[in-house]
């Protein structure tokens, strides 16, 4: 599932593989429910005196558990499948924090915990010269853009749609900070005039 998303040499965060990877969510919620449901079948048949009266109590809030779970499932469900997949933030119009490709790779190489409160989540606008253009699997432009580090850039991966010109060299763009790797990775990128 993975591969079909990201190429080899993409970098993103654990986060990011999470989202794109929904029917992880789905297994896991299927494993849980039948772990929850197993627990209270062995529950309901320890008969031990004065236990067997509360059979029927037991049986009642076993049904509530398991409706409980199963609605908790179908949640997990919908967020992954339906949710998720239309409902992405709109950058173009967000506020942004207006910072430089170098200072950016800087404050995270400086302080990582400082510059994840500073700019995890949220909307980064940042100019830089750009040093790589390409293409992941998916059909989005991803772009490199150079850092005064020469083993640190800035990593992001523009919405779909968003096409980029050839002649391009020093680019502003707009994108969702996701953290720092080797390189400090954007996602949901978009060009900004």
């Amino acid at each position: 599932m993975c591969s079909s998303y990201f190429s080899p040499t993409q970098q993103v965060s654990t986060k990011v593989v999470l989202l794109r990877r929904p029917k992880v969510y789905g297994v896991m919620a299927g494993c849980i429910l039948v772990l929850i449901f197993r627990g209270y079948l062995r529950l309901l048949n320890q008969k031990t005196p004065g236990e067997q009266t509360n059979i029927i109590m037991k049986s009642k809030i076993s049904l509530i558990i398991f409706v409980l779970a199963f609605a908790a499932a179908i949640g997990v469900w919908y967020y992954a499948f339906k949710y998720s997949v239309t409902n992405h933030r709109d950058v173009a119009n967000e506020n942004a924090i207006i910072v430089s490709a170098s200072q950016i790779v800087k404050d995270f190489q400086t302080n990582e915990t400082k510059a994840n409160k500073t700019y995890l989540n949220k909307v980064i606008q940042l100019k830089g010269e750009v040093l790589k253009k390409d293409q992941d699997q998916a059909g989005n432009y991803t772009l490199t853009l150079k850092s005064d580090d020469p083993f640190s850039s800035v990593f992001c991966t523009l919405k779909k749609g968003v096409k980029l010109s050839n002649k391009d060299s020093t680019i502003t763009i707009k994108g969702v900070c996701e953290g720092f790797l080797s390189d400090v990775v954007l996602n949901d990128g978009v060009i900004v005039k």
